[in-house]
């Protein structure tokens, strides 16, 4: 099973360079067949979140070319990864 993007949505506000940027990803969903993350980034210096990124994230079986389920040891470690249950 290979992941592929499925949809992406950005938020970005000014930043500029030269700054420091840290990036904090979460997962906030999962199905059958997909998951979902955001990615937080912020400006260290302008000391606000410059852009926020939101992702499907599918599951897909490039042998047989069609969406495969997530395999349930995925799932677990995204739920021990997130400290609670989706």
């Amino acid at each position: 099973i290979s992941l592929g993007l499925v949809g992406s949505e950005m938020c970005i506000r000014d930043s500029t360079y030269p700054d420091t940027i840290s990036i904090g990803v979460k997962t906030v969903g999962i199905k059958a067949d997909r998951f979902f993350i955001e990615c937080h980034m912020f400006s260290h210096k302008h000391q606000r979140i410059v852009a926020i990124n939101k992702n499907s994230i599918l599951a897909y079986d490039y042998h047989n070319l069609k969406k495969a389920e997530l395999p349930q040891a995925w799932i677990e470690k995204m739920n021990a990864l997130e400290g609670k249950i989706f």
